[in-house]
């Protein structure tokens, strides 16, 4: 037969701690975990503060080679070879940025919806007219070698078909969408 235990007031008081506690280590538990999420959160506006500020940087440099591109087209003349040593060292400056973003992109250090929103739509355009020919150049062999600006060229293939899913150029859409680095097919009107 079942016989009730009845605790002495130690007893009673050791419960009452217990449940103290645990309130206050669940209680302690969320708030570190918030803290944890305000800090990441911080870091990541920090890290995409000075991604910012070394893309505006480069900001001449790419204004220089847009330049270039279209004195050539109003020329009539191919954007290779480049005899120009000033435009050589603002080509190669673009693509180092952009090698770097690209590293930051493999590796998930920024939002990629951060980087394709900011700067796919223009390394895209860029890669296609001169920055391609520029890297396939440099990567041979007798230049610099395949491993020069890799990462530029993943980032270029993870990006390619950003531009075409741009809000601007997707009839009736007012933001991007939620796989923005597919080919999407075309809207009908």
């Amino acid at each position: 037969m079942y016989q009730p235990v009845f605790l002495d007031a130690s007893a009673n008081v050791l419960i009452a701690f217990a449940g103290v506690a645990t309130t206050v280590g669940a209680s302690a538990a969320i708030y570190y975990s918030y803290l944890t999420s305000q800090m990441r959160r911080l870091v990541e506006v920090q890290t995409l503060h000075a991604v910012f500020e070394r893309m505006e940087k480069d900001r001449p440099a790419r204004t220089q080679v847009r330049d270039y591109m279209a004195q050539c087209k109003s020329e009539g003349r191919p954007f290779s070879p480049i005899e120009d040593e000033n435009v050589k060292k603002a080509i190669d400056s673009v693509c180092r940025n952009y090698d770097l973003l690209g590293f930051m992109d493999r590796h998930e250090l920024l939002s990629r919806h951060y980087i394709d929103e900011f700067y796919s739509v223009p390394l895209v355009f860029l890669y296609d007219d001169i920055l391609g020919q520029y890297v396939d150049s440099l990567r041979q062999e007798r230049e610099r070698g395949a491993t020069h600006f890799w990462e530029l060229t993943q980032f270029y293939q993870r990006v390619k078909d950003v531009p075409p899913n741009h809000p601007s150029r997707t009839a009736g859409a007012t933001k991007w969408t939620k796989h923005r680095e597919r080919t999407q097919e075309p809207t009908q009107p």
